[in-house]
């Protein structure tokens, strides 16, 4: 399990000039491997560090070039983001009852359909592709 910073991660400016929403949210959560930031100071839900988990997989030995690629290409990060809410949820069938799924559920596919990951699905899309584990 990875270890989560309280703090800023290393390539926030960055993020900020590709994606100006991130600047609005404080509640959000970066992965740059092999560590996991959530500068608001957030303690993470299991379901959330299951899905943070698989960006650190996912980035391996260089998280510049997998950030290089995810602030530029949006299908690249709708399928980042899309594999680690998949993971997610399937976290949250096991260990969460079926209103605190739904209401996650709600709230997940709301981010990922929102200007965070670039807009191209709708929420009803994200709740399709989240819960049937197909890729975009």
């Amino acid at each position: 399990m990875s270890q989560v910073l309280y703090e800023l991660p290393p390539n926030y400016e960055q993020i900020c000039q590709a994606i100006p929403a991130v600047q609005k949210n404080k509640a959000i959560v970066f992965v740059y491997a092999p560590y996991i930031y959530s500068p608001a100071g957030i303690e993470l839900r299991p379901d959330l560090k299951a899905h943070e988990e698989v960006h650190v997989t996912r980035q391996g030995d260089d998280p510049q070039a997998w950030w290089d690629e995810y602030l530029v290409n949006k299908d690249f990060r709708l399928r980042e983001e899309l594999a680690a809410y998949q993971v997610q949820y399937k976290y949250m069938e096991v260990h969460y009852d079926r209103a605190k799924r739904r209401a996650i559920l709600s709230s997940i596919a709301k981010d990922l359909s929102g200007p965070m990951y670039g807009g191209i699905i709708t929420k009803q899309q994200a709740i399709k592709l989240i819960k049937n584990g197909v890729t975009a």
